[in-house]
């Protein structure tokens, strides 16, 4: 009897372990917590166990100054103490891991400049659940042109997600999710990854930070303690 109901318990768990490989496969991150426990403004990377923080947080609708991005990569120590900010690999990556090779190259003058544009005017649902994970950085989207008269593309943009890094050269970068406005007459979804000192005045300065961890995945424990279970099988086959 008692090896009858390891053998049922195993086999549940390997179907959660197939689902849950399947739910990673589909959608390589997770809600996961920044600050206190439960409060899921962070998302987990489940291939590389790196912790990325939400777009919104580091945000600001200060329009009196185009540095804060500077500043907050200065002020990393004390603002974001345990966070740094991504390497353009790791946020290439991070790119990758989410669209494949969906995301294709914007030209051959920018290889290092990716773009996925949803023409049909209906959110891809794999683009909709990642920026649900991720969030927004606010309602709409406000710029400083390169002019210096401050403008907005709110009634063409209903949200934004914006954060930006540094490039290995030192460039800005910038990781974009926008979703189109119900009302504006354009409905097409974009997420760019461009690495060529895009948006350089931009007002809506989102940081890429991440920090590691050594927190084992879910299924990590599932695998875990599959191999217990088949062990204890195996022993009492024996006796």
């Amino acid at each position: 009897m008692e090896l009858t109901m390891l053998k049922k318990l195993a086999r549940t768990l390997g179907l959660a372990t197939l689902l849950l490989s399947a739910t990673t496969q589909a959608l390589p991150i997770v809600q996961a917590d920044a600050f206190t426990a439960g409060d899921n403004k962070a998302v987990l990377e489940t291939s590389t166990g790196l912790v990325w923080m939400d777009f919104g947080i580091t945000v600001t609708k200060d329009y009196t100054s185009d540095m804060l991005f500077t500043n907050l990569v200065k002020n990393l120590g004390t603002t974001y103490k345990g966070w740094r900010l991504a390497s353009e690999a790791e946020v290439t990556h991070l790119w990758f891991s989410l669209f494949g090779s969906q995301g294709i190259p914007v030209s051959t003058s920018n290889p290092d400049e990716y773009s996925l544009q949803d023409w049909d005017g209906v959110l891809l649902p794999r683009f909709q659940d990642i920026a649900d994970v991720f969030g927004y950085t606010f309602d709409g989207l406000s710029y400083i042109n390169p002019t210096g008269e401050e403008g907005a593309s709110i009634e063409f943009l209903n949200k934004a997600a914006i954060a930006h890094f540094y490039t290995a050269s030192g460039k800005l970068g910038s990781f974009i999710f926008l979703t189109p406005h119900s009302g504006a007459g354009v409905n097409i979804s974009n997420a760019w990854l461009t690495v060529n000192d895009a948006f350089p005045r931009e007002i809506a300065y989102g940081a890429m930070l991440v920090k590691d961890t050594s927190v084992p995945e879910p299924s990590t424990f599932i695998l875990l303690s599959l191999g217990l279970l088949g062990l204890g099988i195996a022993r009492r086959a024996t006796k």
